[in-house]
Parts: structure tokens; sequence; C-alpha cells
């Protein structure tokens, strides 16, 4: 039987069903073996032997666990060329006092304090303001304080993107917890991870987390700051796609090198907190929403046209949907597998096939929420 014999032989709407599902296929197949594939094959370019002086930056207001447990962490790294300036937001004298008897007997830890306002709260662009301002060194790299740094090699690795650039862009990852919800959560941090850092290495950055990434001073105050829109988020994502470009970025993955956020509560705050952070997506270039978008519309119309074959039971596809349909996992759970070896994520693959399947649905409803109810304070 020819070619020609075996398509007429399938119908005119199997025909179709079957190319739409090996167009899709195609595209899965760019994203998982070739545009995320970077990230396990990426290697930066630094100058080991160059030991630039950084700046931490943390936002603290009254707490104390962080003081008494995260701090020494860092000051504990493994670098010497760094301070850490804490900014307290408005604590309690307590608080203050606990922190300016710690920068007494500590010359690397700094702090600098936003009295409060009972009419006014500060928001946080306002406050990162004042804590780049306070630095003395030119590198800033931002973490913040539901973070807590994964090795003592974290601060020396992110320094290093220095060396050869002016914007360092690291992972943060959430904390492991037992339970599913915090598996799916932990899955849709890295693969939002997954997009941005992969396209910084495609040499179009366009996003970072300030819980992890870093850039200098000077490229901070040459855009006059956190002046391009009157938003209260947008300081990881659109400011970065306002001082980065292809030539002054470095991307750090090093399981070694990343952060842990102790995220509290289940997805129900999960969405409420994406839908949030995710109102910039709206500002972003045209090529990074259609980047994102292609992936996951391919994905759920492979899906589709999978499941469409295999219901209506054809004798001759559904083989050919089964051998699409696995050849496809083994290409991607072989890259998921990599990428977290590469970003240090332990027990998430077994349950990456329910976060496959159900993400494109879960960000299609998203961005239904966004655009339908606003979150609120999104405006200054």
């Amino acid at each position: 039987m020819s070619v020609k014999e075996f398509i007429d032989s399938l119908g005119l709407p199997f025909t179709i069903i079957a190319c739409v599902a090996l167009a899709a296929f195609f595209v899965q197949i760019y994203y998982y073996a070739v545009y995320y594939s970077r990230i396990p094959r990426y290697r930066q370019k630094i100058d080991k032997e160059s030991v630039p002086r950084v700046s931490v930056v943390v936002v603290l207001e009254d707490d104390m666990e962080y003081l008494e447990s995260a701090v020494p962490r860092i000051m504990a790294q493994d670098y010497d060329n760094f301070e850490l300036v804490i900014v307290d937001n408005g604590s309690g004298p307590e608080f203050a006092e606990t922190l300016k008897a710690m920068c007494s007997v500590n010359p690397k830890l700094r702090y600098t304090r936003i009295n409060p306002d009972p009419k006014y709260s500060y928001r946080r662009k306002f406050v990162l303001n004042v804590g780049i301002k306070a630095c003395s060194y030119t590198n800033i790299i931002f973490t913040e304080a539901d973070c807590r740094t994964s090795s003592e090699k974290w601060l020396g690795m992110m320094a290093k993107g220095f060396t050869r650039s002016k914007v360092v862009i690291g992972y943060c990852g959430i904390d492991p917890e037992k339970g599913i919800a915090n598996k799916m959560i932990r899955l849709g941090r890295l693969m939002m991870s997954v997009r941005y850092l992969s396209s910084a290495i495609s040499k179009n950055p366009y996003r970072g987390t300030s819980k992890n990434f870093g850039f200098s001073s000077d490229l901070y105050f040459s855009k006059k700051g956190y002046n391009y829109l009157k938003l209260n988020t947008g300081d990881d994502d659109l400011f970065i796609q306002d001082i980065a470009d292809k030539n002054n970025t470095s991307v750090i993955m090093n399981p070694r090198a990343t952060v842990r956020q102790r995220f509290y509560g289940g997805l129900r705050r999960w969405f409420t907190e994406r839908k949030y952070y995710s109102y910039t997506f709206k500002y972003y270039p045209l090529g990074v929403k259609a980047g994102i978008f292609t992936e996951l519309f391919s994905r759920a119309v492979f899906f589709g046209t999978i499941a469409a074959i295999i219901i209506l039971h054809h004798e001759y596809l559904w083989s050919f949907a089964i051998a699409l349909l696995l050849l496809r996992y083994t290409i991607v759970f072989r890259t998921i597998f990599l990428i977290c070896r590469r970003l240090g994520e332990k027990g998430l693959l077994k349950f990456y096939f329910l976060h496959d399947l159900i993400s494109p649905f879960y960000e299609f409803f998203l961005s239904l929420a966004r655009t339908l109810r606003p979150s609120k304070g999104i405006w200054s």
C-alpha cells in the first residue's frame, strides 16, 4: 500500500487529526529536546580568580526568625568580599535593638531603617530603593525574608557572575514538604523558572526573581530606578527587561547556588499569588508571550488529538498515537530529570506527569481570572 493509499484509507477526519497531532508533537520536541535542554548543557564563562565585592540586600519587618536562622547562614558564606544590608521596614523597637546589637559585633552586617508611618504603607519598590542606596558596593544581590540559602557556596557562585556581567540571574525553588500540593507548587515554580532561564541562556533575558538575582547599582540608577510603570509589582521581570541584554547577563545554575523559599499555604494561595505577580505578563515582549503560549497551546493540542485518536480507536492510528505519546514522554522526562539535577530539585520527576497534563489548562484559567477579576493593589 502506497502512502497516498494509506492516507486515503484513514479518511479525511482521521488524517487531519493525525497531522495536527504530529505537528504538535514536533513543536513539543523542539521545546524539550532543544530549548529547555539548554539548561543542563549550559556552562557559564566566569573568571574564577576574580572576587568582586557584593552587597546582599534583604528587607525585613519584625522577622526575628530570619535574624536567628538565615542571617547566620549568610554571614557564614564561604566568601569574604561582601556585606549584608538589612532594610528594617518599620519594625518594632525590640527587633530594631536586636538588629542594631548584631551589627555592632559584625562589620559585614549593616542595616538601614525606615521609620513606620501609621498613615502610609511603603511599597516594596520604595523599600528596595532605600536598600540599594545604602549599599557600599556596586554589585548587589537580592534575596528575601522567606528564603534560605542552599549552601555556603551560594554567595560566591552568584558573585562570580559579576566578573563578566552586570546582571546575574539565579534560581529559587520551593522548600520540599509532604503532600501532592507541595509537589505541584514546586513544579509550577520549576517550569516557570525553566522558561526564563532558557530564554536568558538564549541571550534573551526577560525575568529573574528578586529572591535570587542581582544587578549593578549603576545600571539601576541609569534607568532612574523602578520608574517604568506605576505598578506595585514588576521589580523582578519588567525591570530586568529594562536593564538586561544579551551581552550583560550571567545565568548561575548550580544546586549549591540556589535558594529555597518557604511557601505558606496551599494551591489556592499559590493561585492567588501567581495571579497577582503575573499581571505584568501583559507588558512582556511579544516574542516572549508568543513562545510561552506556543508551548502550552501545542501541549494541549497534542494531548487533545492523542486522546481523540485513542477514544475513537482507529485500527491504524491507535498504535501511531501511543508511539507518539511514549516518544514524547521519553524525551520530556529525560530533559526534566537533567534540569532537576542541575537545579537541585529532588522528588519531583514522578509527579511531572500530572503537572504536564494540567498546567496548560491551569495557565488558561489563570489568564482568564487575571483578565476578569484583576488583583487588588496592583497600581500604586
